[in-house]
């Protein structure tokens, strides 16, 4: 039902391989192999992917994804 990783690893791949800089995928809170939870805001996806980002030590990133209307 959602969206995973694994759908990205091409363009991940080109993306390394055009900009010579390390790409990340990540499954978003509830999708793919992230850890399941009963609580999903924006807010914390957005909290998950800046403490991915302190994990890394990246105090600068550029990313991408697909964002999901739901009704």
């Amino acid at each position: 039902m959602f969206g995973t990783k694994e759908h990205w690893k091409t363009v991940s791949k080109e993306i390394n391989f055009i900009t010579k800089r390390p790409v990340y995928s990540v499954d978003g809170r509830n999708h793919g192999e992230s850890p399941h939870s009963n609580e999903m805001t924006y807010a914390l996806m957005a909290k998950d992917v800046k403490n991915f980002c302190a994990q890394m030590n990246h105090d600068k990133v550029c990313f991408m994804g697909k964002c999901h209307q739901y009704s």
